[in-house]
C-alpha cells in the first residue's frame, strides 16, 4: 500500500511504500524536537507507544482515553467537622420549590467540613483543581474558599496532615442566586496518592486570616468540583 510522501528526521523526502507484509515497523526513539510550523511527529518509544507532537504543542500519547474530567460532590456528602464545622442547613425556593442542602460558613470564624472519595483509575495521580458553587440570602462582598488534600493508602495512619491548601475568591453578584467560582490554581495531592488510595479533602472558609474574604454573610455551600487529568488505563484486579 502506498501513503506517498514521508520525511524522515534529517528532513530528506522520499516516496515509498510504508506498508510491508501488512504491518508498519518504527523505531524506538526516545522524544524528539518540536517540529517546525504545519508538521506533526508521530513516533514510538520504549514503552512501546505511539505518540505525538504538533508544532507548538507537547507530547500526546496517539489513541489514549486521556483528557479533563470532573467529579461532583453535593454538600450532603460534605461532612462538617466535630470542631469548628460549617452548619448543614438547606434551601427552598419559594414558587418552584427548588431544593439544595447546603453548608452554611460563617462570616466571623474559620469553619470547616471534609469529604473522602475514590478518585476513578484513569486519573493521573497528579495536581486537581477545584471550583465551588454557593449561594447567599444576606450579605455582600467577596468569599475566599479554600481546600486541601491528602492521599491515604493501605495501612497507612489516617491522622495524618493535609496538603498545602489552595484558594479562590468568588464575588456575591445576585443574592438567591447560583455563584460558581472560579478554578482554583493546581492543588497536589499530599503522600503521593497511588490507585485506590482514600483521596481526602477538607474545605473550610477562614475569613479572620483571609484578607479578601469580606463577605458578611454566611456562605452557603451548595457543592464542589473536581477536575482531574484522566489519561491512565484502567487494568482488570
Amino acid at each position: 500500500m502506498n501513503y506517498g510522501k514521508i520525511e524522515n528526521s534529517n528532513g530528506v523526502s522520499v516516496d515509498q511504500s510504508l506498508m510491508k507484509d501488512g504491518y508498519l515497523q518504527l523505531t524506538q526513539i526516545a522524544t524528539p524536537t518540536a517540529p517546525a510550523s504545519g508538521k506533526t511527529i508521530y513516533y514510538t518509544k520504549s514503552d512501546g507507544k505511539l505518540y505525538k507532537i504538533v508544532n507548538g504543542g507537547s507530547e500526546t500519547e496517539v489513541g489514549a482515553s486521556g483528557g479533563y474530567k470532573t467529579l461532583y460532590v453535593p454538600a450532603s456528602q460534605i461532612t462538617p467537622r466535630s470542631d469548628s464545622g460549617a452548619t448543614p442547613n438547606y434551601y427552598e425556593s419559594p414558587t418552584y420549590k427548588i431544593h439544595f442542602e447546603t453548608l452554611d460558613f460563617d462570616p466571623d470564624v474559620a469553619q470547616y467540613s471534609q469529604f473522602n472519595v475514590i478518585m476513578p483509575e484513569d486519573w493521573d495521580r497528579g495536581t486537581v483543581k477545584v471550583k465551588f458553587s454557593w449561594m447567599a440570602d444576606t450579605g455582600t462582598g467577596n468569599v475566599v474558599w479554600c481546600i486541601q488534600s491528602q492521599a491515604l493508602t493501605d495501612s497507612d495512619a489516617i491522622d495524618a496532615t493535609y496538603g498545602t491548601a489552595v484558594t479562590v475568591t468568588d464575588n456575591l453578584t445576585t443574592l438567591l442566586d447560583i455563584q460558581l467560582s472560579d478554578a482554583t490554581e493546581a492543588m497536589t495531592v499530599a503522600a503521593t496518592p497511588a490507585l485506590d488510595d482514600m483521596i481526602c479533602f477538607q474545605v473550610y472558609r477562614d475569613k479572620p486570616n483571609q484578607a479578601s474574604d469580606t463577605f458578611t454573610g454566611n456562605a452557603r455551600l451548595i457543592s464542589v468540583f473536581i477536575q482531574y487529568n484522566a489519561t491512565l488505563t484502567p487494568t482488570a484486579w
